[in-house]
């Protein structure tokens, strides 16, 4: 656990620069760094890469609707039928899209997702194998 220093932090959003992605500081510029990344957030840095597919197996909108079904019928009661296991995934892909879309690869609002890495939720045994990491620093 690391404690936050909130003057520090006020001081280093003060002094971000979007254009260029640097932190602009008396004493010259000062990137975000891989380690900075991994020990800020937590994130995998060391293991298989985070990229868009090469070829788009199923067209985005095949991927909306198998990935994302569920988010419209997440606030509603599921059937006693379903699986347990299915419940559990289901809330566990909320999550993930949750941390992609505020976390991971944000944007200016905070509020949406990049469709290209729907694909990497495809097997959710390994999700954690992938270097988040690297590819929320190469997204910023």
């Amino acid at each position: 656990h690391i404690p936050l220093d909130h003057a520090l932090i006020t001081v280093l959003v003060e002094r971000w620069r979007k254009e260029t992605h640097n932190f602009h500081m008396i004493v010259g510029e000062m990137t975000i760094t891989l380690k900075d990344i991994a020990i800020l957030q937590g994130l995998r840095i060391d293991d298989h890469v985070v990229m868009e597919p090469v070829t788009c197996i199923h067209p985005w909108d095949e991927y909306c609707f198998i990935y994302l079904v569920f988010d419209q019928h997440f606030a509603q009661l599921l059937p006693e039928s379903v699986d347990d296991l299915i419940i559990l995934e289901y809330h566990a892909w909320v999550y993930i899209l949750c941390l992609f879309g505020s976390i991971v690869f944000p944007d200016l609002l905070g509020d949406t997702m990049p469709l290209m890495f729907l694909h990497m939720l495809k097997d959710l045994d390994a999700v954690d194998t992938y270097s988040w990491g690297s590819g929320t620093l190469a997204w910023l």
